[in-house]
């Protein structure tokens, strides 16, 4: 038995793609292996007893193929060619490796299985915090996204615009706050600006103004409050009006001012004829002091002398 080279291509025998080699006598093409394990027994068809016949699957012509043979071939010569004309290749863009595709298929594939894997471990999932729903993202995002698609748009939807009544820019607010502003931002720091800090003459405590106030608090609200609360009020005796004054002083005043001022004036002054002291005297009193009380008494004492003498 002698054979020749048939070319390359998928062995009949056991389907490998090698080099062929076709029997001389019969046509018989195998893959150098497959002939090689023939050995001394020589060609198949030309002894004929191993070999049998199917049907191919797909145009229904006659397969022949050997019992000893691992796998009964479905397809003819003919449809296997054809079947294999249908596999174009393309360049994987990342590797440059060879990647085979079908011509039926609706994208030619523009990576290698490798790099498909590789690509595709690069995604990672986590689970959304408001549904639980799972959530890819890459290993190169710079953020881990927390929210789906759905509930970014439903949190999305929650956003409201308004304008600010100062300069007329867009402000966003949430419809879950209890006040839409009023101010942006920059007007809101401009506004900010205009109060300033000091410290409560009282207690020490921090208390803001404005800097178009008139007067600069020198007391806290509550120290404010508690003073106000040490003031009390009482009638005047006089003309009823009211009295303020406060809970630290001794006595508890009578006489509003006015009455306080009617009353003074009332109280007029002259000089005692004896050693020229101030004295006080009531202009409805009937007669004018000319002797102070220290005269008086002295006067008085001498009198007494002179009566007991």
């Amino acid at each position: 038995m002698s054979t020749e080279s048939a070319g390359r291509g998928p062995c009949p025998r056991c389907g490998q793609e090698r080099n062929l080699y076709a029997c001389r006598d019969c046509g018989l093409t195998w893959c150098g292996p497959c002939w090689k394990e023939a050995g001394a027994t020589g060609c198949p068809d030309c002894r004929g007893e191993l070999w049998r016949e199917t049907r191919c699957t797909v145009c229904g012509a006659t397969v022949p193929y050997r019992t000893d043979w691992e796998r009964v071939p479905d397809l003819c010569k003919v449809c296997r060619e054809k079947k294999k004309a249908e596999w174009r290749e393309t360049t994987c863009q990342a590797c440059g490796g060879v990647v085979h595709y079908h011509v039926s298929w609706d994208r030619v594939p523009d990576l290698c299985k490798p790099c498909r894997e590789k690509k595709k471990a690069e995604w990672k999932e986590t689970t959304c915090k408001n549904c639980g729903a799972a959530i890819r993202y890459h290993v190169d995002w710079e953020r881990v996204p927390d929210l789906c698609k759905p509930c970014r748009e439903q949190k999305k939807a929650e956003w409201k615009e308004t304008t600010c009544k100062s300069c007329g820019a867009t402000i966003r607010y949430h419809v879950s706050w209890e006040r839409v502003p009023d101010l942006c931002k920059p007007c809101r720091e401009k506004q900010k600006a205009e109060w300033m800090e000091t410290t409560c003459k009282s207690c020490g405590a921090t208390i803001r103004y404005h800097v178009d106030w008139e007067r600069v608090p020198d007391l806290c609200k509550p120290c404010r409050e508690q003073k106000k609360a040490e003031w009390k009020e009482t009638t005047c005796k006089s003309c009823g009006a009211t009295i303020r004054y406060h809970v630290s002083w001794e006595r508890v005043p009578d006489l509003c001012k006015p009455c306080r001022e009617q009353k003074k004036a009332e109280w007029k002054e002259t000089t005692c004829r004896n050693c020229g002291a101030t004295i006080r005297y009531h202009v409805d009193w009937e007669r004018v002091p000319n002797l102070c009380k220290t005269c008086r008494e002295e006067q008085r004492a001498a009198r007494t002398q002179r009566a007991g003498a």
